[in-house]
């Protein structure tokens, strides 16, 4: 708890300004490792506290382009912001054929990297795959919506190889011999 003495003006980060014409105690929120306590102490000047309430924005998420012609891998970029606390953690998943197709790889840290190349993975030929990513800001609160890609297409480009099997080397085929 915060305790503001009579007549102290202080600024909180959502831009509420709050004018104490008596004691106001604030609850902070929690955050992971428990709550957080910050107290205000007048002396000279004010030791603010920072209070976040507002989750990051909505990831944007670009993927290599509108084709690949790997069927093992698929990379992506993408940024959210937070002005109040930063990015603490981004979240990825891949999806088949539209952002709420079947999942190919569920939800996956990369810590605050803003990118990740998924390796082994079994792409399906004339299939496309969409990234979708989340954002938690530095207090623990997620970005309100999931950002997706515009998807990319998987084309498989290696050319059929072709065996033949009959006629046996020498064999004649056709009219009399």
């Amino acid at each position: 708890m915060v305790v503001i003495p009579r007549g102290l003006t202080i600024k909180v980060s959502i831009g509420l300004w709050i004018a104490a014409s008596f004691p106001i105690l604030l609850a902070l929120p929690s955050r992971a490792d428990g709550p957080e306590i910050a107290p205000i102490t007048p002396s000279g000047g004010i030791s603010a506290i920072l209070l976040d309430l507002t989750p990051p924005t909505t990831p944007i998420v670009t993927d290599d382009g509108e084709e690949t012609s790997n069927p093992a891998q698929l990379h992506a970029t993408w940024s959210s912001d937070d002005p109040e606390s930063g990015i603490a953690e981004y979240y990825y998943s891949i999806t088949q054929d539209s952002p709420e197709g079947p999942v190919i790889v569920d939800w996956t840290s990369t810590g605050q990297e803003g990118e990740v190349t998924a390796a082994s993975l079994r792409l399906v030929h004339n299939r496309s795959y969409y990234f979708g990513v989340l954002s938690v800001n530095g207090e623990g609160l997620w970005s309100s919506e999931v950002g997706y890609s515009d998807g990319i297409f998987y084309r498989d480009r290696t050319p059929p190889s072709v065996g033949i099997t009959s006629p046996r080397d020498g064999d004649w085929i056709g009219g009399p011999s």
